[in-house]
């Protein structure tokens, strides 16, 4: 009888770590999926898009264009100021250029939004990319997720949003020119 007893609560005991264990290995591969799929970790993905999309930059030339996958969460904007602008309007808020980020250069700058809103200083802590050989940068604006927003050809560039979009870009009349391959002009 004793004998019973304890192969019962072994066996309740192999039944218990068996569930643990397997709630450890789901909760690992949910955590996995979420970072490859970018539900979590999205501030590493934010940054190490604007990194590829400040390389691909400096490698289109005056005359050419090319093209990236841009990826940017709802806590970040990216704006484009031209060299000759201090600040650029976006929903009735005038967005400052960072002077000491962009001095007297046009750049690209991935900003910071306050509780998903722009604000003057939405770019002094942000992140910027200086495009010197050109006076503008220009092509489209975004300011939802949804891509049926994009209005493209803009004056400036402005991307808002939670979003991984096909990005066209191409150096041309002193401007960097951005647009969105596949959306109606």
């Amino acid at each position: 009888m004793q004998k019973k007893s304890k192969k019962g609560v072994t066996t309740l005991l192999e039944v218990l770590i068996g569930v643990l264990l397997g709630l450890i290995v789901v909760a690992f591969l949910a955590y996995l999926i979420a970072e490859i799929f970018g539900v979590a970790g999205f501030e590493k993905s934010d940054d190490t898009s604007f990194n590829d999309l400040t390389k691909a930059i400096a490698e289109v030339k005056a005359g050419e264009s090319g093209q990236i996958i841009y990826s940017i969460s709802g806590k970040h904007f990216l704006v484009g100021f031209g060299k000759e602008d201090d600040s650029v309007k976006i929903e009735g808020t005038s967005v400052e250029k960072p002077k000491t980020l962009c001095e007297n250069n046009a750049c690209v700058c991935k900003c910071n939004l306050l509780e998903g809103e722009f604000s003057f200083n939405s770019c002094f802590n942000g992140k910027c990319s200086v495009v010197s050989d050109v006076a503008e940068i220009k092509g489209l604006v975004l300011l939802g997720e949804g891509l049926d927003e994009v209005r493209q050809p803009a004056e400036k560039l402005v991307i808002k949003g939670r979003n991984a979009l096909p990005l066209a870009m191409a150096k041309k009349d002193n401007a960097l020119v951005f647009s969105m391959p596949g959306i109606p002009k």
